[in-house]
């Protein structure tokens, strides 16, 4: 059966409180070799396949699509500006933090 969870739980004592936890986990079915399965199961595992493939390739984009937000985020802040000095004095650069 495929998106099955399995659940482990416990107790622990942390400084002289009692927590209690759970902890849920997929668990992954077994592949059984394609030779044994009929036409019907093949073609369900292979659209499970490419769905996952799917899920993979947007998660990929949006941990791209982060990066490039976080460095473009951190050049822009520290990108240098130039200020003009009081009553017209001389310029200076600034870095902006």
């Amino acid at each position: 059966m495929f998106g099955c969870m399995a659940q482990v739980s416990g107790s622990s004592v942390v400084e002289g409180v009692l927590i209690d936890w759970v902890v849920h986990r997929p668990v992954e079915p077994s592949r059984l070799p394609p030779e044994w399965l009929s036409d019907e199961q093949l073609a369900a595992e292979l659209q499970r396949v490419q769905r996952r493939r799917a899920q993979d390739a947007a998660h990929e984009a949006e941990l791209v699509l982060a990066l490039a937000g976080q460095r473009h985020r951190r050049r822009t802040r520290r990108r240098s500006i130039r200020v003009r000095g009081g009553r017209g004095g001389p310029r200076s650069r600034v870095t902006v933090r």
